[in-house]
């Protein structure tokens, strides 16, 4: 359990009490598979996605994921993804517009 919850503080620069929070809030992330920092683990994957598709950069991701941590238990082929292409594709929406919308209450 400790490198999974030491790999989510020092990825998305969590202090303690948001790791805590977070994983109150989503017990099951404590499952998520991390590796390392080079890997690819479950977690790196969803991370460059957000930080090159969603163009997120890190505070934004962080208070995305601590308002909405169900977005790293989502399949990014299946799910985030397909989602972004029909805002940017159908919906004509600026692919840097798109990390707003995820953050935006």
């Amino acid at each position: 359990i400790r490198p999974t919850l030491d790999a989510f503080q020092s990825r998305l620069g969590l202090k303690s009490r948001d790791l805590r929070k977070l994983i109150l809030r989503m017990p099951s992330l404590i499952g998520m598979g991390v590796g390392d920092e080079t890997s690819s683990s479950a977690l790196n994957r969803k991370i460059d996605f957000f930080r090159k598709e969603a163009k997120m950069n890190e505070s934004q991701l962080r208070d995305a994921i601590m308002r909405q941590p169900s977005l790293m238990q989502y399949s990014i082929e299946s799910s985030l993804r397909p989602k972004i292409q029909f805002l940017v594709n159908e919906l004509s929406i600026c692919p840097s517009a798109i990390a707003k919308i995820i953050t935006t209450p």
